[in-house]
């Protein structure tokens, strides 16, 4: 059969000119296509401990906590009367605290001035380091300037823990400090209302504790036995009564003035001995009309309006409440109550603290402690923190499966595993729901992830192994059971026959895809598996160093690592092949002070024409251009001055820098967990980070890999018959230079697509023509010639009776033809497969003839376009006009369909005259019939699938042209 009419007539009408682009982004700069947004998150209860309400009825409050359900938020919030946050306050001015979870540094709101602003307190950083620990807020949010006390403390960290707005603005404040504003000043002091230190209020006595009575006079608690008043000027007012009898070795609690000036105060008697509440007179004796209540741990948090007493207690038998003269008020009971309470002018109850259940953090009460449903603040108060990724794995379609201490990506839920799409966004289809345990229990039970080529991913867990469909649920199909001796099992690599590797325990076993044993695989050797090659052997680092294993399990006497001046290999930190077979290995040396990097030899021997000057290698990705890897990318020097440089580089393949790649630097305490090569060169760096280059990206980012611009391998899928209907695959090799390449032919492994077993075809057979249709290779069964040159290409084909060529062409036109042996049908995959991207040829375009059904037989164009900018594509789909070439059967009137790696329709057609026609024809690329269907389209770098059907459900043989005009 002649095949060269055919392509003489389509193929060499080749696209010449060329769309001009911009400037390729610089390998090594993020990729702003890829973008996680928050990414991925740890979400859980924040802590309330200070609440204000203001008049009208809106409530500040501050705590242990970032957000206000999936928001962040700064140090004080406001809530609305509904529970909504009021987003017209914003605090995000307010200095940053030193620790929101340090007690003595919590930001609490303390008072309410009349004009709306807020006083604050807390432990803030100003951006020129100074720490100030009383600020102002306008009713707004913002920050007043014009109010700057300076707050001291000679022994700590000083401590404002009251304030209250007296008569002409001025501020009582109590807390832990000696000097305001330079002046002594210990626990109490008068402030004016711009701030500086009223130094007409001199106390006689002094206590960060204080309650103000009506009258303006002060009392406070002097020590731990006695309290005092003093008059406004500051003077001991002596007509209060200050001894109080106090048994053994109590002390005086907190003290809280009624609005009659009766004193609420608190003995406590000790830790096993709990607590006394009493009532003094306004002038500081006995009231005996209040009898007290005995309550373990009990103390004293609010003053009704009615003035019933909220007490806090924790024993879980003493009332909550008590009545005016002390008897407990059995009708209230909360289901919530802690730290702090606050009533509204209705009467309602607001309290902040340890909530553990939604809404965290806070809630509203009726009077008698139940829930006020309608306030709503949704979550409430929460701690949000952006969580490192600890795996992730590159998955068939371009997304991206990641796992970590997360429980939220951006604001949805995902717990420690989920997928993210190509362009780094969540792939909502993919929920693993709780399989990998609560992000609250604080540390991942997930030990390995790893994807099958079908898509389905492998997930080890506490105890078990399972795999998970692209949905995430458990895969049925697989199930492993480990040894009685190890109880759990763990996943260890991928062969290329879709056999896997586990660890049962410390031994190496391996199963079916099923999971059932290969008893035919025997491990010699134990250690930790850092990869399965190409070709099915196994590096492992073990106690007797590297060691490789065939695929059998037998030890490799072809390899073996020789002693010399590098020490024992231990402490292996990352192990890579190149494509040509040899090793990068890095690791510490026996001291443990510095690291090596180096290379051997597929044989194991030391590769001494390498030699690259670096701190510390981590991570490797390795393509067939150059040298990806992450690490101390500094140079390497003497350990005392040697800078610690987080960040990703790359080399050339004799250990030198690669300068075009921009070195990569992250934020100061970054750490990197993966890095992972994309088909079209970009990489994927993972970890726990916040910033890469400057850019904000949490924990995911993607680089602006060195690969050039090109197609990096074309694909079609179709059914294959007899005579017309065989498949037949043209492209071109463009440029200047010969170009290395794989031709595959594949047919049953597509039942990992989906395909049944009868649809596949089941033994392909693959022939390659030159220009001048002259065959000028074959091949039936790959493993019959070729197998060792098509295994180091790291594809090749998963089942021995498909076919496959590895061969390097001159610049020309190209045909492959697959049909079925002795005639077979069923539908099938031809592959070209760029080798060689560094050439200064491309594969410029492709061309596939062959049957189009309905259902799964339609056809099929797959293509990844290498490189960081858009590509400039034309994309034909031809019937009609094939009876030029003799085709009697041509599909009358096909359409054509592109989807990008996610899916997702990014251009269709159908009649290419009724859309771009204009910038079709001056390219020449107008079709010969109107029914036949055309498009030009700028794609994003990746993998992208052009699909062609009958427009009306017809069959019929077409033809489907890619090509690269760039």
């Amino acid at each position: 059969m002649s095949i060269l009419p055919l392509w003489s007539k389509l193929l060499f009408v080749t696209a010449s000119a060329v769309i001009s682009a911009s400037a390729a982004p610089q390998p090594g700069s993020v990729d702003p296509t890829f973008d996680p947004g928050r990414g991925p998150l740890g979400v859980g209860p924040g802590r309330g401990t200070s609440a204000l309400i203001q008049p009208d009825g809106k409530i500040l409050v501050t705590g242990a906590f970032t957000g206000v359900n999936l928001d962040f938020v700064p140090a004080v919030v406001r809530f609305n009367a509904d529970g909504s946050l009021d987003s017209s306050f914003n605090a995000s001015a307010l200095p940053a605290p030193s620790n929101i979870y340090a007690p003595d540094d919590l930001t609490r709101v303390l008072a309410l001035q009349p004009n709306g602003q807020v006083l604050v307190a807390g432990e803030f950083i100003h951006a020129d380091g100074s720490i100030r620990y009383l600020v102002r807020l306008d009713a707004d949010g913002n920050l007043d300037p014009t109010f700057n006390p300076r707050i001291e403390d000679d022994t700590e960290s000083a401590r404002v823990s009251q304030a209250t707005i007296l008569s002409g603005g001025r501020v009582l404040i109590g807390g832990r400090f000696d000097r305001v504003n330079g002046i002594a000043r210990p626990y109490l002091a008068r402030l004016n209302a711009d701030g500086s230190l009223d130094e007409t209020f001199q106390p006689a006595a002094a206590s960060a504790a204080y309650v103000v009575q009506s009258s303006g006079k002060i009392v406070v608690a002097t020590g731990d036995r006695q309290l005092s008043r003093l008059n406004s000027d500051g003077s001991r007012d002596h007509t209060f009564a200050s001894a109080i009898a106090l048994p053994g070795d109590a002390r005086l609690g907190p003290v809280l003035v009624q609005p009659d000036d009766k004193l609420i105060i608190t003995i406590h008697h000790g830790w096993f001995s709990g607590s006394t509440i009493r009532r003094l007179n306004a002038d500081g004796l006995d009231d005996p009309t209040f009898q007290p209540f005995s309550s373990y741990g009990g103390s004293p948090l609010l003053v009704q309006n009615d003035g019933k007493l909220i007490i806090a207690t924790f024993d879980g038998a003493a009332p909550s409440r008590l009545h005016s003269d002390g008897s407990p008020d059995w009708s209230f009971q909360p289901d919530a109550l802690d730290y702090f309470v606050a009533q509204q002018s209705d009467g309602k109850l607001v309290t902040v603290g340890d909530i553990y259940e939604r809404p965290f953090g806070i809630r509203r009460m009726f009077l008698d402690g139940s829930r006020d449903d309608s306030f709503a603040p949704g979550m409430g108060l929460t701690g949000i923190s952006r969580s490192s990724i600890d795996r992730a794995c590159l998955l068939p379609n371009g997304k991206v499966a990641i796992a970590g201490n997360f429980n939220y990506i951006d604001r949805t839920p995902r717990n420690r595993l989920a997928v993210l799409n190509s362009n780094g966004t969540l792939d909502a289809s993919f929920d693993a729901g709780e399989l990998v345990g609560s992000h609250s229990d604080g540390s991942s039970n997930l030990h390995s992830l790893a994807v099958q080529k079908d898509g389905k991913i492998f997930v080890g867990v506490t105890g078990r192994l399972v795999r998970l469909n692209p949905d995430g649920r458990e895969d049925p199909t697989f199930h492993y059971t480990p040894s009685s001796s190890s109880g759990s099992a763990g996943f260890a690599g991928l062969f290329p026959d879709g056999k896997i590797l586990l660890y049962d325990g410390d031994s190496l076993v391996r199963v079916f895809p099923d999971g059932t044993r290969d008893t035919s695989f025997q491990a010699a050797e134990k250690g930790t598996v850092k990869f399965v090659q190409f070709d099915g052997k196994i590096m492992i680092v073990g106690h007797g160093g590297v060691i490789r294993l065939n695929p059998d399990g037998s030890r490799d006497i072809g390899f073996s690592v020789a002693s010399d001046t590098r020490g024992p290999f231990d402490r292996i930190h990352a192990m890579a092949i190149q494509p040509d077979g040899k090793y990068l290995v890095s690791r510490s040396d026996h001291s443990g002070f510095r690291d090596l990097f180096f290379r051997l030899n597929a044989d194991g021997s030391n590769d001494a024409s390498f030699s690259a000057n670096v701190a510390s290698v981590g991570l490797l990705a390795v393509d067939q251009t150059g040298i990806n890897f992450a690490g101390n990318i500094a140079p390497q020097a003497d350990i005392t001055s040697r800078l610690n440089q987080l960040g990703v580089a790359r080399f050339n393949f004799d250990g030198t820098r690669d300068s075009n790649f921009k070195p990569v630097e992250f934020n100061a305490g970054a750490t990197l967990s993966q890095l992972l090569l994309q088909p079209d060169g970009q990489l994927i760096i993972t970890g726990g980070f916040n910033q890469v280059n400057g850019v904000e990206r949490n924990a995911v980012a993607r680089l602006n890999g060195s690969a050039p611009k090109k197609l990096a391998n074309i694909s079609t899928r179709a059914r294959v018959g007899a005579g017309q209907m065989v498949e037949i695959g043209g492209f071109i090799v463009a440029g200047n230079a010969p170009k290395k390449v794989i031709v595959r032919a594949l047919g049953p492994s597509l039942g990992l697509s989906g395909l049944s077993e009868s649809q596949v075809l089941a033994n392909p057979s693959l022939e390659l023509h030159d220009a001048s249709g002259r065959v000028i290779e074959h091949n039936d069964d790959w493993r019959h010639a070729q197998e060792a040159e098509i295994t180091a290409s790291g594809i090749p084909p998963s089942e021995n009776a498909e076919s496959a060529i590895v061969t390097t062409l001159a610049p020309g036109h190209y045909t492959a033809v697959v049909q079925g042996r002795h005639g077979a049908e069923g539908i099938a995959l031809a592959e070209v497969y760029d080798l060689d991207p560094a050439s200064d040829s491309n594969l410029a375009n492709i061309s596939t003839r062959g049957f189009v059904g309905g259902d799964d037989e339609v056809m099929i164009a797959g293509f990844i376009l290498r490189g960081s900018e858009p590509s400039a594509i034309v994309m034909r789909a031809l019937g009609p006009s094939l009876s030029s070439s003799g085709i009697t059967t041509g599909l009358s009137d096909p359409t054509l369909t592109v989807h990008d790696q996610s899916g997702s329709i990014i251009a269709t057609n159908d009649d290419w005259g009724q859309t771009q026609r204009t910038e079709l024809e001056a390219h020449g690329m107008g079709a010969a019939h109107d029914s036949e269907s055309a498009l030009i389209a700028n794609l994003p770098p990746g993998p992208c699938t052009a699909i062609v059907r009958g427009a009306n459900g017809e069959t019929g043989v077409a033809l489907v042209e890619v090509y690269h005009l760039n």
